[in-house]
């Protein structure tokens, strides 16, 4: 496997010549009708038709990469399970000699033993959206009629457990207050690894206003409390948790190396990953599908994926967003380790791809913390640093 290494500041990442990561919505329906949930709920509502799915698959298959991953995204992913068999199997009969992975995240709600039995035959891996303790899950995370959907996940994640096979979980947290009441549940449950995903909006006719700076310390401070508590808990348990957020800062911040992709200057969007839409639009990054102005082709064009990919003029420019081109970032002592943080976030709430993070005080507030954490407790954190290699 040939990859290229480069530098930026002395935080090395490792990328390869093209994107690997592919993203594929292969619905934009979903079951549940959670509050804060980005996909469209309005018509038109459609499945990825395997026309469509097909013409990704071998076209992601022609890039030079010798392995790919495959994540199966929607909506609510399982509504088109039989075009996710399909493409499976369409995909091993015609990699031949590439490295493919299979993940999806799913709400968790259509799981059931056949489901899980396929799952496990294809090593795929599993991604479950559960924001925390009923309460909190329940708040946001709801069926059309209003009833909450905590019951039919953990029913998931157990049956996931009694057939052995390891899943993650990411957390849409909208309170700094909710992080507290994330141990003892993680703890109960015997949740393994979980990825926290910040969410605050005061909408003004549909208009998202910035975090203000206190909140984002607030969210900060809460997430250490957490992590040192999951330090303490790993240092004398046989099950371990990882929090997957402080799992890469701490690789940055430690080990010098950007595991995560969208901890990267410039960042993953359209040179690790990219997303395909149900109508087969391709974006740079998945998370950026509701902005037309980003889309970079269709897969069903006349054109090779590495040809939308060499002439696309706004990944150039996605290139071009590095700390030392965005003027609040050039003198923060942080810019090498957040990268100036999301551009899709910033891009929406600044409408700028050259402005900082609209997270800004949260990882100013986090880092330093971080540090200090490091040097006092340096054996523990460091063997927190290296009990999770699976993830990233």
């Amino acid at each position: 496997m040939t990859k290229k290494a480069h530098k930026h500041n002395n935080i090395e990442s490792k990328s390869l010549p093209y994107p690997y990561y592919f993203v594929l919505e292969i619905t934009n329906k979903c079951n549940l009708g959670c509050k804060y949930c980005r996909a469209n709920p309005s018509p038109p509502e459609k499945h990825m038709d395997f026309k469509t799915m097909k013409m990704a698959i071998d076209k992601i298959l022609m890039l030079p990469n010798k392995y790919a991953t495959f994540l199966f995204h929607g909506g609510e992913p399982l509504l088109n399970l039989p075009i996710i068999e399909k493409a499976i199997y369409y995909t091993k009969r015609r990699a031949k000699n590439k490295k493919i992975k299979f993940s999806i995240q799913t709400n968790g709600t259509l799981l059931n033993q056949e489901i899980i039995n396929f799952f496990k035959e294809h090593n795929i891996h599993i991604g479950i959206s559960l924001d925390g303790p009923q309460e909190i899950h329940n708040r946001n995370r709801i069926y059309p009629n209003g009833k909450g959907s905590f019951g039919q996940v953990i029913k998931a994640i157990n049956l996931l457990k009694k057939n052995n096979l390891s899943f993650g979980v990411i957390a849409v947290i909208t309170r700094p207050k909710d992080v507290k009441k994330l141990y003892s549940f993680l703890v109960a449950y015997k949740i393994k690894y979980i990825r926290l995903n910040y969410y605050y909006t005061q909408n003004t006719q549909s208009k998202e206003k910035l975090m203000s700076s206190q909140k984002q310390k607030e969210f900060a401070n809460e997430h250490f409390r957490l992590f040192k508590k999951i330090v303490d808990y790993n240092k004398d348990s046989s099950s371990k948790i990882i929090l997957g957020n402080i799992h890469f800062m701490l690789h940055t911040l430690l080990a010098k190396k950007t595991i995560y992709m969208c901890m990267r200057a410039p960042c993953g969007a359209g040179n690790s990953t990219l997303g395909i839409n149900v109508n087969g639009d391709i974006y740079p990054c998945d998370r950026m599908k509701d902005k037309i102005e980003f889309k970079i082709g269709n897969i069903k064009e006349d054109k090779s994926l590495r040809e939308i990919i060499l002439n696309s003029p706004i990944l150039k420019k996605l290139k071009s967003r590095i700390p030392e081109n965005i003027p609040k970032c050039r003198a923060c002592a942080f810019k090498n380790f957040c990268s100036s943080g999301c551009v899709n976030n910033s891009y929406a709430y600044f409408g700028s791809l050259h402005r900082e993070s609209d997270f800004c005080q949260y990882y100013k507030t986090l880092y330093p913390a971080l540090v200090k954490l490091a040097s006092q407790r340096r054996d523990e954190v460091y063997s927190y640093l290296h009990q999770y290699k699976n993830h990233g």
